[in-house]
This record gives C-alpha cells, sequence and structure tokens, in this order.
C-alpha cells in the first residue's frame, strides 16, 4: 500500500511537470497570437501596408494554423505529444527569426505562417496531455486555468512588448521570442511523456485503425459544428477586436498612446482569465453549461457596445467594460469540455483539435475585414472616430448570434 502511494505520488509529479511545460507553450503561443496590436503600426510602416494590408499580414498567423489544427489532433492521436509539441516549438523559433529579418513582405508572410505553424500544436497538445494524465473530471477547470496561464501571459508580455518595441523596435522582439521558443523546444522533448504507462501505449494501434473513421464521426455531430461556432465567435473577441483593432481604437478615440492603450485593453484579458476558472469549476459541479454561455454571450455583447460607444468615458470606466465583458467572453473555454465530452478515448485530440480549429478560424476572416471596413468607412467620410466604431461593431454583434447558438447546444449530463 505504502510503496501504491508513493508510485501514485511520483506519478503526478510527472503529470504535474509536464502539464506545466505544455501549458508554457501556450502560454508562449497566446503571447505571439495576441501581439498584434502591438506590433502592427511597425508592419505598416516597415512595409508600406494600409489597414487592410497590415491586417491581412497579421492575420496569416492564423490561415495556416487553423487549417493545421485537424491535422494536430490526428497527430497527437498517433504519435501522442512529446515528439509532435516539441517539433512545433521548434517551428515557431524557425519562424520568429525568418519574420526578424524580412526585409520584403513575401518573407514577412513566410515568416508568419512558420509561427502559426508551430503554435498549431499547443493548445491541442497541452488538452491531450491533461485527458492522458489527469482525471476527465478535471477537465474543463484545467483547460480554463491553461487559457487563464495564456492570458496572464498576454497581459504581461504585451504590455512588456509595447514599452520594448517604443524602445527597440519589432524585430528586436521577434528575435528574443525565437530565443525563448528553441529553449522550450528542448524543455518538452527531454520532459513530455506520452502516457503514464510504462510500455508503449496502445492508442498508436488504436488510431492506426480508427483515425479517419473518427473524424468523420466527428464531422457528421452537427453539435461539434454548432460548439465550435460558438468558441470561434466568442473567441474573437479576443483574437480580432483586443488582439488587433482595439489597440488602434482607443488610441483614436481617447487620445492616448500604445503604452496606456495596451493597459487599458489588457483588462479584457484580465477578465478572461478571472472568468476561465470560475466557470471550469461551475461546469465541474453543475448541470449549467448551455445557461452559462447563452448568458455569458449576450452580456458580453452589451459590455462591448459600452467599450465602444462610450467615447467620452473615462478610460478606468472602458476597462471596467472590457473586464467585464472578458469574463463573459471567457465561456468559450466551455466548448472544450464539451468537445472531450463528444469524443471518444481514440480521438479526442482530434475533437479538440476540430474545436480549436472553428475556435480561431474566425480570426483571418474578421482581423482584415474589419481593417477593410474600417478603411471604407474613412473613405466615405463619416464623422470622426464613428468609421472605426462601425467596423468594430460587427464583433459584438457576432456576439448576439453566439448567444443564439448556445440555445442548441447539449447540456452537460
Amino acid at each position: 500500500m505504502v510503496a501504491f502511494k508513493k508510485a501514485r505520488r511520483h506519478r503526478m509529479r510527472i503529470a504535474w511537470s509536464i502539464w506545466i511545460v505544455a501549458a508554457i507553450f501556450v502560454l508562449f503561443q497566446f503571447f505571439l497570437q495576441l501581439s498584434s496590436g502591438e506590433i502592427i503600426a511597425g508592419l505598416m510602416k516597415s512595409f508600406a501596408l494600409t489597414e487592410f494590408g497590415g491586417g491581412l499580414l497579421a492575420s496569416s498567423y492564423y490561415y495556416i494554423y487553423v487549417l493545421l489544427q485537424i491535422p494536430a489532433g490526428m497527430l497527437m492521436d498517433r504519435y501522442g505529444p512529446r515528439l509532435i509539441l516539441s517539433l512545433g516549438a521548434m517551428l515557431v523559433c524557425l519562424g520568429c527569426l525568418v519574420f526578424h529579418g524580412a526585409k520584403i513582405v513575401p518573407f514577412a508572410l513566410l515568416g508568419r505562417i512558420l509561427m502559426g505553424t508551430g503554435s498549431a500544436f499547443a493548445f491541442v497538445g497541452c488538452l491531450n496531455v491533461i485527458s492522458i494524465w489527469f482525471p476527465r473530471r478535471r477537465f474543463a477547470l484545467m483547460a480554463a486555468i491553461v487559457e487563464t496561464a495564456g492570458m496572464v501571459g498576454a497581459i504581461v508580455g504585451n504590455y512588456w512588448l509595447a514599452g520594448y518595441i517604443e524602445r527597440a523596435g519589432w524585430r528586436s522582439a521577434l528575435f528574443i521570442a525565437a530565443v525563448f521558443a528553441g529553449i522550450l523546444s528542448l524543455f518538452l522533448f527531454i520532459l513530455v511523456r506520452n502516457t503514464p504507462r510504462r510500455k508503449k501505449p496502445s492508442v498508436i494501434v488504436v488510431a492506426k485503425k480508427y483515425l479517419i473513421a473518427g473524424l468523420k464521426q466527428l464531422i457528421r455531430n452537427p453539435f461539434i459544428w454548432i460548439n465550435g461556432i460558438y468558441s470561434g465567435i466568442m473567441f474573437s473577441i479576443v483574437t480580432v477586436f483586443i488582439a488587433l483593432w482595439a489597440i488602434p481604437f482607443f488610441e483614436l478615440s481617447h487620445h492616448i498612446d500604445l503604452v496606456l492603450a495596451t493597459l487599458v485593453t489588457s483588462a479584457l484579458y484580465m477578465g478572461v482569465a478571472i472568468g476561465g476558472p470560475i466557470l471550469g469549476w461551475l461546469d465541474g459541479r453543475t448541470l449549467w453549461r448551455r445557461n452559462i454561455m447563452i448568458i455569458n454571450a449576450f452580456c458580453a455583447s452589451l459590455f462591448l457596445f459600452l467599450a465602444i460607444y462610450s467615447v467620452h468615458e473615462s478610460l478606468l470606466t472602458i476597462a471596467l467594460f472590457l473586464f467585464l465583458a472578458g469574463i463573459c467572453a471567457s465561456s468559450y473555454v466551455l466548448t472544450f469540455a464539451t468537445a472531450n465530452d463528444i469524443a471518444t478515448p481514440s480521438n479526442r485530440a482530434t475533437s479538440i483539435g476540430f474545436t480549436n480549429m472553428l475556435c480561431v478560424i474566425l480570426a483571418p476572416i474578421l482581423q482584415p475585414l474589419i481593417g477593410f471596413l474600417i478603411t471604407y468607412f474613412d473613405h466615405a467620410h463619416t464623422h470622426l472616430i464613428l468609421h472605426f466604431q462601425w467596423a468594430v461593431s460587427l464583433i459584438p454583434i457576432l456576439s448576439l448570434v453566439a448567444g443564439i447558438l448556445a440555445f442548441y447546444l447539449p447540456n452537460r449530463k
């Protein structure tokens, strides 16, 4: 009995160390994913781009990221997280180096795509580690903690990034990111293990036979589509509005500098960081998942409209609106628990990857679309900040759509 307890404690120490290093990769991936707002002005200046062109270059990260989510899940189910996560971090390192040294748009585009390719494996791999090493009842809470770590990383990292870019430029920041990604790749390969069992994991044998069949089963399930679209709309509050267009919007509407605008928008990250674990904890102890997702979507829309159109309010009030919107937007973390519940043991990572694909698929669509709308409304000679307000209002409108979609989601049983 003593030996059993000792072995259990040893296993849990290994599990936590694996989860922590995988979560650091997610945190770093969030930092790269959500840093577009800080670098967008530098990109437009360095490559002589319009708002539309800058939004297109920044969002190129998401195109490959989206396309690789299902393959990432299938590779995790087939080979396990160790090799895939470490190779992913090394690709991020290479992408950051290419992007850092790019002098023309095609090379910048290549670097951004390589960054998106490597980052595509971070979140899916981390959740796959949770499903392998931890009890199922902890999944929603631990997934929320991963999101919280990502948001805290975005707050600290983006605030540091804004100040660093003003001093040294965006290229120097990308070189530091490349060095960090290379070191992280090494730690992932050393620490991560594919299974708690000492023998070769049977999941590889199962995956060979059922991988494609499991994917087809997921695609035919309407709930996973509704669940993923809801996730994508709610997450676009972070990836589209806050990560890219909120900073230049508040710089213009409230006449503040980059650092202060970054600090104000970080309130939404803090809301997601606090709201995610609370919702994950509630989800593990109640049957309120669907109701939470409905209410949060409608409330997020309300608070975003208030933040966008309250141009004469103080920055503290705007930060409060964004913080409350972030708490509401954090309901997207519950969609990954739904994806885990829908899946079978042989295709859990594929289900998570499919959901994460739908979660981020709106970012590469909406980022340049809002940039186009800003340019279009500006050329239409709308009054002052109104052209920017009309364009970014697309996000809270879509949040209302998410609230309607949530009525059709299955409740937690």
